[in-house]
């Protein structure tokens, strides 16, 4: 017949294996937690710059774009004159444009 003082032995094993591995699993998920907690902030900053970055290129580019419309605008008005010129030396006069009757007929 097995006594209880001789199962103290086994549960006292017990109890500091169970503890022992308590106190892993704690350690873990703390370096889990900080490793987590740095990834995430170097993400934000990150995410954070990246933004900064598509912010200029976006205002670099919208001014690009401006700048390239202003100078197409003002190419076209040349070629414009020109063409005036061409047609004027020619003497070409330029067509009327359709009345809305002889368009709608046909």
């Amino acid at each position: 017949m097995i006594m209880l003082v001789d199962l103290i032995p086994i549960f006292a094993t017990l109890l500091v294996v169970v503890a022992g591995l308590m106190r892993q699993q704690h350690v873990d998920n703390t370096k889990t937690r900080d490793l987590i907690d740095k990834t995430s902030k170097e993400n934000r900053d990150l995410i954070e710059k990246k933004s900064d970055e598509n912010r200029e290129l976006i205002d670099r580019n919208r001014d690009l774009i401006e700048k390239y419309h202003l100078e197409t605008a003002a190419s076209i008005g040349e070629v414009r004159e020109r063409l005036a010129r061409i047609e004027g030396h020619l003497e070409i006069r330029p067509t009327p444009p359709p009345d809305d009757a002889t368009a709608e007929a046909a």
